[in-house]
């Protein structure tokens, strides 16, 4: 878990970095709207997007993940209570 942490940090940082020796003056084209901004801002921006659309693209597994979950405790509960059986064993 701290290893993950420092690594984040390391990261992060060095996007920082990068976007600090970055600094030119660029101009952004999205559909009809022109602006003008810095690159760093353009790298920052991008990275966010990126970190939550990957953590947005997580969340489907991580909810299969509890329901399956959830589903195994339900089972343990009914043998601790001393049944014998699981439930999918007595649908059949």
């Amino acid at each position: 878990m701290r290893l993950s942490f420092l690594i984040v940090f390391i990261v992060i940082g060095g996007v920082g970095i990068f976007a600090l020796q970055n600094q030119n003056v660029l101009q952004v084209k999205f559909l009809k709207f022109y602006w003008e901004t810095s690159q760093s801002i353009v790298i920052m921006v991008s990275v966010i997007v990126g970190l939550i659309g990957g953590m947005l693209a997580m969340v489907p597994g991580s909810i299969r993940k509890w329901r399956k979950m959830r589903n195994l405790e339900k089972v343990v509960a009914t043998l601790k209570k001393g049944e014998g059986t699981t439930p999918e064993a007595r649908e059949n």
